[in-house]
């Protein structure tokens, strides 16, 4: 695959490995291993990867939109035809980073205005006409908005910018039996879906609003449990989410959770995670933690 592969999990369950150019899918079916032929990359980003869930013949498909501060959920029902689900968005949060990028282009100094130079407007720069995902935008992605950086005015509005983006809107959605869950963590509501749709529950949430939350949400696929992950300095709580009320039911501390720790999943009561147990030693382990 060369370098800048990626390994990835498709929403029917198997695994793409993603290069530059093109990718193989990879099925796993308890000690085998098969590939099937390569095909290009751009059919992975535009049609698979989109892909995030499928339950009953119903294929849920995710977009982002500008900056990645705004979600669209759709669906394919059995006869394939293609229907909204929900649309998230930050507005405050596309706001700003609508107005650090005009900043960056133009060049404005980050204390004062200079009277002599350009004035920034939003408005010249027709966002609405861009395309709907950032995700594969190359006109803000970051290595081609760094490119466009010469002076440290640049480079203050640059940082600002991909504070801002690390905040992206966060709203996963999750199988849970015949009911589909999508947390909405802007507007703090979880929606229970239950194709074809008819029966459609609302309740509120407020966990994400709570210390240290880490914006992370395991399934046990197993017990059919949700966690939502909490972390500092000193500890990583998870915190099981009942899904029928949104509240938190039970608070688990794992202290023993690395400080450099990443791919944490759930599975059976027990999480796994890999770890770097020094931080002057750059090797990584995978560790299990029964979570009780």
């Amino acid at each position: 695959m060369g370098n800048g592969a990626q390994r990835l999990h498709g929403c029917l369950g198997g695994y793409h490995a993603v290069g530059p150019d093109f990718c193989h899918e990879i099925s796993i079916f308890e000690q085998t291993i098969d590939t099937f032929p390569a095909y290009d990359s751009r059919q992975f980003w535009g049609l698979l990867e989109p892909c995030v869930a499928y339950s009953d013949d119903y294929f849920y498909f995710r977009q982002y939109g500008l900056f990645e501060k705004s979600v669209i959920y759709y669906y394919l029902d059995p006869k394939g035809h293609k229907v909204p689900l929900i649309q998230v968005e930050d507005k405050t949060g596309e706001e700003l980073m609508k107005e650090a990028y005009v900043k960056l282009v133009y060049n404005q100094p980050l204390m004062m205005h200079d009277p002599f130079g350009p004035t920034p407007s939003i408005s010249d720069f027709g966002f609405g006409a861009v395309e709907t995902s950032a995700v594969y935008s190359e006109l803000y992605h970051p290595d081609a908005l760094l490119k466009q950086v010469e002076t440290p005015d640049q480079m203050a509005h640059f940082t600002w910018m991909e504070l801002l983006r690390e905040d992206t809107v966060y709203v996963p959605i999750l199988n849970m039996n015949d009911t589909l869950l999508l947390f909405d963590h802007v507007n703090d509501q979880l929606y229970r879906f239950e194709p074809p749709f008819k029966n459609t529950r609302v309740v509120p949430i407020q966990y994400h609003r709570e210390k240290d939350w880490a914006r992370l949400l395991l399934k046990d696929e197993v017990l059919g449990q949700v966690y939502g992950m909490f972390s500092n300095s000193k500890t990583t709580l998870l915190k099981r989410i009942d899904v029928d009320n949104g509240e938190v039911q039970a608070v688990f501390s794992l202290p023993e959770v690395h400080l450099i720790a990443h791919h944490f999943k759930v599975r059976n009561g027990y999480l796994y995670y890999i770890g770097q147990p020094d931080i002057r030693v750059p090797n990584q382990t995978l560790f299990k933690l029964r979570v009780y």
